[in-house]
């Protein structure tokens, strides 16, 4: 087995993130610094220090379009019970608005 995948095997992650950008035309640089930016504000808004998240970021191109985007496998966030619906409730959202929201959920609603 790759070292980098039996290492990235030992971490219970909490989250999976895909992440798209309205403009093809930025570059590298600026969506890391995105990537960045939204996990020390998500981070911040969960009582913890960015240095004690912990992240494995890919950039890849869509099969179907091309189009490039971020996964993302996310830990280092207090123990919460996340929805058991697989999401749902975030892809009707976007069905319904057809953009970016920003997550104004406050961490404390999610803890036990």
């Amino acid at each position: 087995m790759n070292p980098e995948i039996y290492a990235l095997s030992l971490i219970d992650w909490q989250l999976f993130a895909s992440l798209t950008f309205k403009s093809e035309k930025l570059t590298d640089a600026v969506r890391l610094k995105m990537f960045f930016a939204l996990m020390r504000r998500q981070a911040d808004n969960f009582g913890v220090h960015f240095k004690k998240t912990i992240w494995c970021l890919r950039t890849e191109r869509g099969e179907a379009t091309g189009r490039l985007h971020q996964h993302a496998l996310i830990a280092g966030f207090p123990q919460l019970k996340f929805p058991q619906n697989g999401g749902r409730g975030a892809e009707n959202l976007r069905k319904k608005n057809r953009h970016v929201h920003e997550n104004k959920t406050d961490p404390k609603d999610l803890r036990p």
